[in-house]
């Protein structure tokens, strides 16, 4: 994927699914959409943007994509990626410690 880029630094979009629609999900776990469809979960609603980004195991694997910029697809843009701001630099104080 970088290489397509051509030198360009690439962008990943970033978004889960509404908490309400996934339903009572940890949220230290990733969510399986195989799962969550089988268990009558409708598809379409589980592609809509939640408000927030609710599941910390979803955030740590964006995260995890250090050679990309995110941009953040969720009702609250603003306050979503001011909070995945926050995580991202609890995980790299600890990464530091």
């Amino acid at each position: 994927v970088i290489d397509s880029w051509r030198g360009v630094r690439p962008a990943l979009h970033y978004s889960v699914s509404p908490e309400n629609i996934v339903g009572n999900h940890c949220t230290d776990t990733l969510p399986c959409l195989d799962t969550l469809v089988k268990s009558g979960k409708n598809r379409m609603k589980l592609r809509a943007h939640s408000n927030f980004y609710w599941n910390e195991a979803c955030n740590d694997w964006a995260l995890a994509f250090t050679d990309f910029d995110i941009e953040c697809e969720s009702k609250a843009k603003n306050l979503a990626s001011f909070k995945l701001a926050e995580r991202l630099n609890k995980n790299i104080l600890k990464q530091a410690a």
